[in-house]
């Protein structure tokens, strides 16, 4: 019985998939067609639904004040979010073995690693005038906000997967566009 549920439940996910591919050819058909020709009927596509990930702020959003201020190429605003998130997930440990005298640790490598690839990402952008400085102010005060929030988390399993499933800069800006910051 068990075997018959999976293989109906199968089926039934390819014929779904089946006509999903139907209705993006039949689109793709319509965008195609020159104004002369009679357009093919086209099959609207559904928005698809990001997963919209909140977290709870209580009180403020944490910050931190580090040893050595690093400057960040966006400004001061986003140079103490900036300090904050580097002093949230890196811990330097003395070690008295080996050739090196510290090993830096990161929590939550993840979201780290995500954080600064779109940092670079910004740099790059900017110095190409492919965005304004307003505008990666925005995004990545909201990024940085976000991270320094997330670092406090229990449950964020389901998050840092989406993060190493988002390749790309701009998927992970769009990832934590989906974020919502609960302040209680």
């Amino acid at each position: 019985m068990k075997t018959l549920n999976n293989k109906l439940s199968a089926l039934f996910v390819s014929l779904i998939f089946a006509a999903s591919l139907q209705g993006q050819t039949l689109a793709m058909n319509h965008s195609m067609a020159s104004p002369g020709n009679d357009p093919v009927i086209s099959v609207p596509f559904e928005k698809v639904v990001k997963p919209t990930f909140i977290f709870q702020v209580y009180g403020d959003i944490p910050e931190k004040k580090p040893t050595f201020e690093e400057e960040h190429f966006l400004g001061n605003a986003i140079a103490s979010k900036w300090n904050t998130f580097l002093a949230n997930y890196t811990q330097e440990y003395e070690m008295k073995v080996g050739l090196s005298n510290s090993v830096i640790e990161i929590q939550k490598p993840a979201i780290y690693n995500a954080v600064t690839k779109v940092n670079k990402h910004l740099k790059k952008i900017i110095r190409k005038g492919l965005i304004s400085e307003s505008d990666a102010q925005q995004k990545l005060g909201h990024i940085l906000d976000c991270a320094n929030v997330i670092c406090f988390e229990n449950e964020t399993r389901e998050f840092e997967q989406a993060l190493l499933d988002s390749r790309e800069p701009s998927d992970i800006i769009a990832l934590f566009e989906t974020v919502v910051l609960q302040k209680l």
